[in-house]
């Protein structure tokens, strides 16, 4: 799987950001149906060691990966795929459930992609040199550098063409291809709240196995995040500093009156399957779609939420966020998802939701009961902040 560079997402010219996007809205013209396909199993990555270094000068300085040392074995990126012509759009398809579908040829055209399509598993791969995208018929999931993020709803497939939703386009794809093509919300990113899940009365998961909570193991990572931002130059709230009870709404309120630039909720998960492990990273699910867990559609869906107004920036986020968290501790790839979580739907930043292991895991809770690991777990969520806060200076300039 070829690796995006640190610098994140493939960056084009306002010019011809606004040819490609022109040519991408010209064929929102069509309707289609799907239906979900299962998930399926990511492999492990390796684990690099990684430790922290000295707080750096008070001056700002645009490089990102100084917030910690640089990962010791990374991972080799595989050549770049063969480049073949452009793709050609088919015409389109018109089923029956009113949603609205692009097909990809005009995606890869708009952001300068070629493509390679392998009829056997109905995948298309789209990339450049420097990014890579997979497209699978009848799945909810794309890959994306790697990192797996969840539509919602699956690829349509027609003939040899892929066909995407429109809203999947704008609020999950347009985001990692142009993301310039939304306004940060706020400006610079100076301000930073952190949720540590549960507390107090509310204890959150569990393992069985060594008798650790959640609600310790997330307060613990969010003091060491804190630290790490704080030396960075931002601003930085806690929903709680100790072992207490915080309403969800008490959660979202905070974050709405210390006017945050981003909002992130750490938690740790737990299942009845204990095979399960990994890391998986919520954003809020945009209106007119379902959540990552949900089949079949809900009346609730056509709601807007405050969160909603940030669909765009929340996909940057989830996905930085997410990628770094993969990159740096070797944790499963559990996707980045949608959920409409009480805090997602309430902050009126970009947020996201964290669910950085299982603790019903016992492999993982050992990791999370570590101290050192719980650091490796501030330092990648805090290079992720730093990836996401350099993609909205760049739009900003």
């Amino acid at each position: 799987m070829v690796i995006l560079r640190t610098t994140g997402p493939v960056w084009l010219r306002s010019r011809a950001f606004r040819a490609g996007e022109l040519a991408v809205v010209s064929c929102l013209l069509f309707w289609g149906f799907v239906e979900a396909a299962p998930d399926t199993d990511t492999p492990r990555r390796p684990d690099p060691s990684q430790t922290l270094p000295p707080p750096p000068p008070a001056q700002e300085r645009d490089d990102t990966d100084r917030i910690a040392p640089e990962i010791t074995a990374p991972r080799r990126p595989e050549p770049a795929p063969p480049a073949s012509p452009p793709l050609q759009a088919p015409p389109a398809v018109r089923t029956t459930d009113h949603t609205a579908y692009i097909e990809l040829g005009r995606v890869a055209a708009a952001a300068n992609l070629r493509g390679k399509w392998d009829g056997e598993r109905r995948r298309l791969i789209l990339s450049n040199g420097a990014l890579r995208m997979e497209f699978e018929g009848e799945s909810r999931a794309v890959s994306f550098d790697g990192v797996r993020i969840f539509l919602g709803e699956a690829i349509q497939s027609r003939g040899s063409a892929l066909y995407l939703s429109t809203i999947d386009y704008q609020t999950a794809v347009r985001p990692l291809l142009f993301p310039e093509a939304a306004p940060p919300p706020g400006g610079p990113v100076r301000t930073i709240v952190l949720d540590p899940g549960h507390g107090g009365r509310d204890p959150g998961a569990r393992s069985a196995v060594l008798g650790i909570e959640e609600k310790d193991m997330t307060l613990d990572v969010a003091l060491r995040l804190r630290t790490l931002l704080e030396a960075r130059g931002y601003r930085v709230i806690l929903t709680r500093r100790d072992d207490r009870y915080v309403s969800l709404e008490r959660r979202a309120r905070i974050a709405n009156m210390a006017r945050a630039d981003l909002f992130i909720s750490i938690h740790f998960n737990a299942v009845d399957n204990a095979s399960v492990a990994g890391a998986e990273t919520f954003v809020l699910t945009p209106r007119h779609h379902r959540s990552t867990g949900q089949g079949s559609r809900r009346p609730e869906d056509v709601e807007t939420h405050p969160g909603n107004h940030n669909d765009h920036w929340n996909a940057l986020l989830g996905f930085y966020v997410q990628r770094q968290l993969l990159h740096d501790t070797g944790a499963a790839d559990r996707g980045v998802k949608r959920a409409r979580f009480s805090v997602l739907r309430e902050v009126e930043s970009p947020a996201v939701l964290v669910e950085a292991g299982y603790l019903s895991n016992s492999a993982e809770a050992r990791r999370i009961a570590n101290p050192a690991y719980r650091q490796q777990l501030a330092v990648s969520l805090a290079r992720g902040v730093e990836h996401y806060r350099r993609t909205v200076n760049r739009v900003l300039q």
